[in-house]
């Protein structure tokens, strides 16, 4: 496959497009990108170097959980590279109706799907998976990626599966600048991962003529893995005070839940997603997250480097919002 022409990125405006799109943007030539969107004037708003791009951006206004309206921006546009990262309570519906689009469409060469760390398609990977991992927001992932691999769809594929995003501590913030406490942890261990390393993934993989990523899952993450104590360590070397790490008691975890709820409004969807998250918090202090040694290998390949530090990032956080306390 040549490289990328015209590149159809969902939800441009989360945590991983805003990274994304100033990087295909900064490519040169920079690919088409194609920003399907329900708010276009938002959408702009939210990236100034669009209206230097020009015609390189088209943002059509609509959803792509419309399967009829995505296939025609798709086959319109001329996308040969679709990055399909969706979310929410319909993500199965939206996601296998959206490769059915693609594969209609005609046009697509190349699909980037983003699921989650972990083996979801070997057969001791999926037994446990079902086992352990119970949170309902996953399995859209695993059908998808099951569906991708036992599919014979007439394009090129490749899964990322992100650990947990370092801007995920930002919603610590307020329990840790207000009460000096680290909510729920894991005992075990996590790696992490910068929005900018997944981005250039995609970038990556899409950019990628050798066909080397096809077919494959690619796991994203630090080598170290961080425990409650090491995180709350670290948080509180960097603020310059004492910090209590938090637990998964049933307790602390039924709170994490009410407060889920409260943030989401008490939506039927929003309540959902609180017990799934609170699912969560439970797997990671019973069993971690992690990646092998050749996974991590495998990832340093794709990136071209090693993985951001969280160390870092966690020392020039801790500085921002120090200085956010001193300008309130």
């Amino acid at each position: 496959m040549s490289t990328p022409k015209a590149i159809l990125i969902t939800a441009a405006s989360g945590n991983i497009g805003t990274q994304l799109v100033p990087l295909l943007l900064s490519q040169n030539p920079p690919p088409k990108l194609v920003l399907p969107t329900r708010n276009a004037e938002k959408l702009r708003t939210a990236f100034p170097s669009i209206s230097k791009a020009g015609g390189n951006v088209v943002i059509p206004e609509g959803t792509v959980q419309d399967p009829i309206w995505f296939q025609s921006i798709i086959h319109d546009n001329h996308v040969d590279t679709v990055f399909l990262c969706l979310t929410g309570a319909d993500e199965l519906y939206s996601s296998l109706n959206g490769l059915d689009a693609i594969t209609r469409a005609g046009t697509v060469k190349k699909v980037i799907f983003l699921s989650i760390i972990g083996d979801f398609t070997s057969d001791q990977g999926f037994k446990e998976t079902m086992r352990t991992r119970a949170y309902p927001h996953l399995f859209a992932k695993v059908l998808i990626e099951q569906r991708l691999l036992n599919a014979e769809y007439p394009f090129e594929w490749t899964v990322l599966g992100p650990t947990l995003f370092f801007t995920n501590d930002n919603f610590m913030k307020a329990h840790i600048m207000q009460k000096g406490e680290i909510t729920s942890l894991s005992k075990h261990g996590v790696n992490k991962i910068s929005l900018s390393d997944i981005a250039l993934a995609v970038r990556n993989v899409a950019y990628d003529t050798s066909g080397a990523w096809n077919r494959k899952k690619i796991q994203l993450g630090t080598e170290r893995l961080f425990t409650g104590a090491e995180i709350t360590r670290l948080w509180s070397e960097a603020l310059g005070k004492p910090l209590k790490p938090g637990y998964a008691t049933k307790k602390a975890m039924a709170q994490v839940e009410l407060g889920m709820r409260a943030a989401y409004q008490s939506s039927v969807e929003g309540m959902q997603l609180a017990r799934s998250r609170r699912i969560v918090h439970e797997y990671l202090e019973d069993y971690g997250m992690s990646m092998s040694e050749s996974e991590y290998e495998e990832q340093v390949k794709l990136l071209g480097k090693e993985p951001d530090s969280y160390e870092l990032f966690v020392k020039e956080t801790a500085q921002k919002w120090l200085s956010d306390e001193s300008a309130a």
